[in-house]
């Protein structure tokens, strides 16, 4: 079963306009070896899109990753498990 294996990613940002999560998508790829996807969901009823990389194989390449991306200027992402 998938909650038997749970999958780390970090996330970027979470927007109402694709678009928005698109351009963020686009920059991202420039510094991740990861795939990057934008994950479709609702929130309080609205769409929402969220950028997030991976899945990532262990804490410590996703601590080294963070690292990275926050040097790159591209904020501190946060740890989402699917």
């Amino acid at each position: 079963p998938a909650a038997a294996h749970p999958r780390l990613y970090l996330q970027l940002g979470a927007f109402s306009s694709h678009e928005n999560a698109q351009k963020l998508q686009s920059k991202v790829y420039q510094h991740s070896s990861y795939p990057v996807r934008i994950k479709e969901g609702l929130h309080n009823g609205t769409a929402i899109y969220r950028v997030q990389i991976g899945p990532i194989p262990t804490v410590d390449d996703s601590d080294k990753l963070v690292e990275k991306l926050e040097n790159a200027g591209l904020g501190r992402p946060i740890t989402a498990i699917d």
